[in-house]
């Protein structure tokens, strides 16, 4: 897929996200994007329509269109598939082939399926690709034969060792557990300007800014060669300064006195410029000519992480550093978030700044050694410490940060007793035990930042700072217990406090379901229409089709059912397909699967839509077989008699396919004034078939 000269970058997030840009003559910034989608299964089977819908590559892809439609970018979607797909699925061959925005059935799906403007998803089908890779297997097998050819000389458990090696290092660098020897050779891109200033959806902007932010490393050749083999390796990536950078304080000139003095004294924040060039500055230094090895270490700790995160858009970058761990450079941010707090009375602008900040979170507590519980956490996130750079929120000042479990240089600076953080906003875990610190820690402090900016005032140490009313009290509440282990776990899960506290929730299916039910029996002549297109576009809920659909008159859904063969067929195929999937199987709902598919069956027999009644047959008479229904086995039995021609062709197939069904209506063999296709199916083994 990207062995191209064309391609200039790849960036991969959450594995099934990825961006590839190569160089386009006709673009306005000479690349074309291709945002990607990638799925993979364990099912060796080809994709289906289906598939695509229930694995939700569409809806990725339809939050990233929403994104940059308007950013001026070349571009296009791609859902990239382990496998192969159907090739005999229309809806699905329409997909792989840009054709979806001209199959009206497609838009129509695909309109359901997200909930969207018919001409905006006729728009976005235009754009959508689907693209066949490898299955992983394949991958593997090929790698290992590669390695082989390298080695011949070795054996199979040193070629399995070494393949193992290699997937670790690419899971580690994916991860961010970065070798510090690794050596670095990096450059800068700009990114789209545009994309940048555009305030899209706090939720959305920081993923998608980094998301097209060109990767700032390079793949290098490392300086040790292990077992004589020299290894290609991944230096941890680091936003590069806007000028050559040399480690040096004296390529800068600094203002006389510092605008800025950390609370604790330790350090003093000045105003600077770079000679050279006369780029603007801020250069943070260690008080006094001789600073104290503890205050170094600080320092260096918040220099690591900084160049660790520096390429992370929420995290301020270090531009500049001095050997010695006394100094360190960065860009000028224009405000700090105690200067904000009057915009922060936009609930979407606290928001854009409490999901910057997890971003960035989420990203330092997954730098983790092997085996580690999590990696750095920040200790003391406060309005001091966020800052406004370039339109975008920055955490900074990292300096007492929690090493990841297991890399720990001073044990004593952290043990029982010493308190850590800035009174308020540290978790009461710091004053005892400063070293047990883990997310929950930091979700703590964003609890009582979110209480600051709502409240308007200053937290109190231990003192959960919970708003009195509003959609934050519950988030506050619960990211601020006492105990760590009441709060959530993970960054990842207070985001889904939020969410689930702030957002409000798509209706299910099921609720659409049963207002468009009263509409249909309230007389809205519409209602039948649009409930089965919203059953066509979840063919997957069971509550829909066995709890709604199935409890409506079915003669009152067959005009709208019959509009459209393809999607008919598909209800048809899923109601029998679900039903005991979301509870335990009863007689009284197999009854009534049984008679709502007859009752599709006998519309299609005298319509001659073979198809439908070959389909709608064979999920009743599944049924039937397993449980011998006697009331629907009193319907279908006098239908069978005056069944001729086609269709009785069509019902003696299925009948011939369930022969447990069959049997329950041997009674019809005999009868010579039935259909001697359906006699002859319903003819026990044992017994032949009189002649008519």
């Amino acid at each position: 897929m990207l062995a191209d000269n064309a391609v200039q970058h790849v960036t991969c997030e959450h594995i099934e996200d990825v961006i590839v840009a190569r160089n386009w003559g006709h673009a306005t910034d000479g690349l074309f994007w291709d945002f990607q989608q990638v799925k993979a299964r364990d099912a060796t089977t080809p994709w289906t329509f289906r598939d695509i819908l229930s694995r939700g590559p569409l809806k990725s892809l339809w939050r990233t269109y929403g994104a940059v439609k308007d950013q001026g970018l070349t571009y296009g979607l791609t859902v990239a598939l382990e496998g192969s797909f159907d090739s005999t699925d229309a809806l699905m061959t329409a997909l792989a082939y840009g054709e979806g925005a001209d199959n009206g059935r497609c838009t129509e799906r695909v309109g359901a399926h997200l909930n969207a403007d018919f001409k905006e998803v006729s728009t976005f089908l235009g754009m959508i690709r689907i693209q066949e890779l490898p299955r992983s297997g394949d991958i593997e097998v090929g790698n290992v034969a590669f390695l082989r050819e390298l080695g011949p000389s070795l054996g199979d458990a040193e070629i399995s060792g070494l393949y193992a090696e290699l997937i670790n290092r690419v899971r580690s660098a994916m991860q961010g557990r970065l070798d510090p020897q690794w050596t670095e050779r990096s450059g800068m891109q700009d990114q789209p300007v545009d994309l940048l200033g555009r305030r899209i959806r706090p939720s959305a902007i920081a993923d998608i800014r980094q998301r097209l932010q060109p990767p700032e490393y390079l793949l290098l050749t490392g300086s040790s060669r292990p077992g004589g083999v020299e290894a290609a390796q991944i230096h941890e990536r680091r936003s590069a300064a806007p000028y050559e950078t040399h480690g040096r304080p004296k390529d800068y000139h600094r203002d006389k006195y510092p605008f800025h003095r950390q609370e604790d004294g330790m350090a003093d924040v000045f105003h600077a410029t770079h000679k050279l060039t006369g780029t603007p500055v801020v250069l943070k230094q260690l008080r006094g000519r001789h600073p104290h090895l503890a205050k170094r270490a600080r320092m260096a700790r918040e220099i690591e992480v900084g160049s660790l995160l520096s390429e992370h858009p929420h995290a301020m970058p270090v531009w500049d550093a001095g050997p010695e761990n006394t100094w360190f450079v960065m860009p000028p941010a224009q405000a700090v978030a105690t200067e904000c707090l009057d915009d922060l009375n936009d609930p979407a602008a606290l928001r854009e700044l409490i999901e910057s900040l997890c971003s960035v979170l989420i990203a330092a507590h997954g730098i983790q050694a092997l085996g580690s519980r999590h990696g750095w956490i920040h200790r003391d996130i406060k309005p001091s410490n966020v800052l406004r750079l370039d339109g975008r929120w920055v955490l900074a000042d990292w300096g007492i940060a929690r090493r990841p479990p297991g890399q720990t240089t001073h044990a004593q600076r952290t043990r029982p007793g010493v308190s850590m953080g800035s009174e308020g906003f540290a978790a009461p875990e710091l004053s005892t035990d400063a070293h047990s610190a883990g997310p929950p820690t930091d979700i703590y402090s964003l609890g009582q930042m979110i209480g600051w900016a709502v409240t308007r005032k200053n937290p109190q140490q231990n003192v959960p700072l919970i708003p009195e009313s509003g959609p934050w009290r519950a988030v506050v509440r619960v990211a601020t217990r006492t105990d760590p282990a009441k709060r959530p776990a993970t960054v990842q899960a207070f985001l889904d406090l939020i969410t689930q506290e702030i957002d409000e929730p798509p209706v299910p299916p099921v609720l659409q379901a049963e207002a468009l039910r009263d509409a249909l029996n309230a007389g809205v002549a519409s209602a039948a229409e649009e409930l089965i297109a919203l059953a066509a576009a979840h063919l997957d809920d069971a509550a829909l089709y066995c709890d709604v659909l199935l409890r409506i008159e079915t003669e009152a859904l067959i005009p709208a059912l019959s509009v459209d063969s393809l999607r008919a067929l598909e209800i048809v195929r899923a109601m029998p397909e679900l039903l005991g999937t979301h509870r335990q199987t009863e007689r009284g709902e197999v009854d009534a699967v049984i008679m709502w598919l007859f009752t599709v069956a006998r519309h299609a027999a005298d319509t001659g839509q073979l198809p439908l009644l070959e389909e709608s047959c064979n999920g009743a008479f599944y049924w039937d077989a397993l449980w011998d229904q006697w009331r629907p086995q009193g319907k279908i039995g006098p239908w069978l008699r005056t069944l001729t021609g086609d269709a009785a062709g069509a019902v003696a197939g299925a009948l011939r396919d369930h022969p447990d069904c069959a049997r329950h209506f041997s009674s019809l063999a005999k009868d010579l004034r039935v259909d001697h296709r359906i006699r002859s199916a319903v003819t026990p083994p044992s017994l032949g078939l009189s002649s008519p």
